[in-house]
Protein backbone atom coordinates (compact mmCIF):
# COMPACT_ATOMS: atom_id res chain seq x y z
CA UNK A 1 0.00 0.00 0.00
CA UNK A 2 1.47 3.50 -0.87
CA UNK A 3 1.60 5.58 2.18
CA UNK A 4 3.66 8.76 0.75
CA UNK A 5 1.57 12.12 1.20
CA UNK A 6 1.31 13.18 -2.57
CA UNK A 7 0.50 17.17 -4.21
CA UNK A 8 -1.02 17.20 -7.31
CA UNK A 9 2.09 17.72 -9.48
CA UNK A 10 3.88 14.61 -7.79
CA UNK A 11 0.54 13.01 -8.43
CA UNK A 12 0.49 13.77 -12.33
CA UNK A 13 4.63 12.92 -12.58
CA UNK A 14 3.75 9.78 -11.40
CA UNK A 15 0.58 8.64 -13.80
CA UNK A 16 2.75 10.20 -16.65
CA UNK A 17 5.41 8.34 -15.80
CA UNK A 18 3.73 4.94 -15.29
CA UNK A 19 1.24 5.87 -17.92
CA UNK A 20 -1.71 3.83 -17.21
CA UNK A 21 -3.36 4.45 -20.15
CA UNK A 22 -5.94 2.21 -20.01
CA UNK A 23 -7.71 1.75 -23.62
CA UNK A 24 -11.52 0.42 -22.67
CA UNK A 25 -13.49 -0.07 -26.10
CA UNK A 26 -17.16 1.21 -25.75
CA UNK A 27 -19.31 -0.03 -23.68
CA UNK A 28 -18.53 -1.06 -20.62
CA UNK A 29 -20.46 -4.59 -21.31
CA UNK A 30 -17.57 -5.82 -23.02
CA UNK A 31 -15.99 -7.27 -19.99
CA UNK A 32 -19.33 -8.80 -18.47
CA UNK A 33 -19.03 -12.35 -18.82
CA UNK A 34 -22.02 -13.46 -21.16
CA UNK A 35 -20.79 -10.58 -23.24
CA UNK A 36 -17.24 -11.64 -24.03
CA UNK A 37 -15.87 -15.28 -23.53
CA UNK A 38 -11.90 -13.75 -24.16
CA UNK A 39 -9.73 -10.73 -24.11
CA UNK A 40 -6.43 -9.87 -25.14
CA UNK A 41 -4.14 -7.48 -23.23
CA UNK A 42 -1.58 -5.60 -24.69
CA UNK A 43 1.43 -3.50 -23.58
CA UNK A 44 3.32 -1.01 -25.74
CA UNK A 45 5.75 1.27 -24.50
CA UNK A 46 4.96 4.86 -25.90
CA UNK A 47 8.03 6.95 -24.48
CA UNK A 48 11.48 6.10 -22.61
CA UNK A 49 9.01 6.51 -19.53
CA UNK A 50 5.49 5.75 -20.40
CA UNK A 51 3.71 2.83 -21.65
CA UNK A 52 0.28 1.47 -22.83
CA UNK A 53 -1.61 -0.63 -21.26
CA UNK A 54 -4.58 -2.22 -23.80
CA UNK A 55 -7.69 -4.80 -22.90
CA UNK A 56 -9.73 -5.51 -25.84
CA UNK A 57 -12.29 -8.13 -25.97
CA UNK A 58 -11.88 -10.75 -28.91
CA UNK A 59 -14.86 -11.15 -31.26
CA UNK A 60 -14.84 -13.93 -34.00
CA UNK A 61 -10.91 -14.92 -32.66
CA UNK A 62 -9.88 -10.96 -33.61
CA UNK A 63 -8.84 -8.54 -31.03
CA UNK A 64 -12.05 -5.41 -31.41
CA UNK A 65 -9.28 -2.32 -32.19
CA UNK A 66 -9.77 0.73 -29.77
CA UNK A 67 -12.16 3.48 -31.12
CA UNK A 68 -10.44 6.37 -32.79
CA UNK A 69 -12.71 9.86 -31.36
CA UNK A 70 -10.09 12.15 -31.41
CA UNK A 71 -9.42 11.86 -27.60
CA UNK A 72 -6.07 9.97 -27.86
CA UNK A 73 -3.52 12.38 -29.98
CA UNK A 74 -3.00 9.33 -32.39
CA UNK A 75 -4.39 5.93 -33.13
CA UNK A 76 -1.03 3.64 -32.41
CA UNK A 77 1.95 3.87 -30.67
CA UNK A 78 3.68 0.67 -32.65
CA UNK A 79 3.67 -2.90 -31.98
CA UNK A 80 3.39 -4.46 -28.55
CA UNK A 81 6.01 -5.67 -26.67
CA UNK A 82 3.72 -8.35 -25.04
CA UNK A 83 0.34 -9.84 -25.60
CA UNK A 84 -1.76 -12.37 -23.32
CA UNK A 85 -5.14 -13.57 -23.85
CA UNK A 86 -7.28 -14.12 -21.06
CA UNK A 87 -5.90 -18.00 -19.97
CA UNK A 88 -2.08 -17.25 -20.01
CA UNK A 89 -0.42 -17.46 -17.37
CA UNK A 90 0.70 -14.47 -15.18
CA UNK A 91 3.92 -13.17 -16.43
CA UNK A 92 6.27 -10.03 -15.94
CA UNK A 93 7.13 -7.80 -18.76
CA UNK A 94 10.18 -6.06 -18.95
CA UNK A 95 10.25 -1.99 -21.02
CA UNK A 96 13.58 -0.38 -20.90
CA UNK A 97 11.77 2.01 -17.91
CA UNK A 98 9.76 -0.33 -16.46
CA UNK A 99 8.77 -4.50 -15.05
CA UNK A 100 4.78 -4.75 -15.14
CA UNK A 101 3.32 -7.78 -13.33
CA UNK A 102 0.30 -8.72 -15.44
CA UNK A 103 -2.39 -11.32 -14.46
CA UNK A 104 -5.66 -11.87 -16.56
CA UNK A 105 -7.79 -13.33 -13.88
CA UNK A 106 -8.94 -10.66 -12.71
CA UNK A 107 -7.12 -8.68 -15.27
CA UNK A 108 -4.65 -6.48 -13.05
CA UNK A 109 -1.07 -4.80 -13.58
CA UNK A 110 1.85 -3.66 -11.10
CA UNK A 111 4.13 -0.94 -12.70
CA UNK A 112 7.78 -1.24 -10.80
CA UNK A 113 10.70 0.70 -11.97
CA UNK A 114 13.22 -1.42 -12.65
CA UNK A 115 14.70 -1.28 -8.95
CA UNK A 116 11.58 -3.11 -8.19
CA UNK A 117 9.71 -0.23 -6.37
CA UNK A 118 6.16 -0.36 -6.79
CA UNK A 119 4.94 2.66 -8.99
CA UNK A 120 1.00 1.89 -9.30
CA UNK A 121 -1.29 -1.11 -9.25
CA UNK A 122 -4.12 -1.00 -11.33
CA UNK A 123 -7.25 -3.78 -11.35
CA UNK A 124 -10.13 -4.20 -13.72
CA UNK A 125 -13.01 -4.87 -12.12
CA UNK A 126 -14.68 -8.27 -14.04
CA UNK A 127 -18.28 -7.23 -14.26
CA UNK A 128 -18.02 -3.27 -14.40
CA UNK A 129 -15.02 -2.65 -16.66
CA UNK A 130 -13.81 -0.06 -13.56
CA UNK A 131 -10.56 0.89 -13.52
CA UNK A 132 -9.45 0.36 -10.09
CA UNK A 133 -6.08 1.79 -8.45
CA UNK A 134 -4.45 2.97 -5.46
CA UNK A 135 -4.58 6.78 -4.76
CA UNK A 136 -2.48 7.01 -1.51
CA UNK A 137 -3.58 9.08 1.49
CA UNK A 138 -3.85 12.54 -0.49
CA UNK A 139 -6.68 14.02 -2.43
CA UNK A 140 -6.80 13.03 -6.18
CA UNK A 141 -6.89 15.83 -8.46
CA UNK A 142 -7.31 16.94 -11.46
CA UNK A 143 -7.58 12.98 -13.05
CA UNK A 144 -11.06 13.26 -14.43
CA UNK A 145 -13.56 14.67 -17.24
CA UNK A 146 -16.55 15.39 -15.28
Amino acid sequence: MVNKNWNRREILKSVAASSAVLALPPGAAAFLPDAVSDREIQIAPVGPHTIRLTVLPIRNGVPVAVSYDGSLVQKSWGPPTATLRQNSLAQEVKTPAFNIQVSTQPIAFAISTLKAELIQRLTVEKNTGAVLFATGDSPLFGLGEG
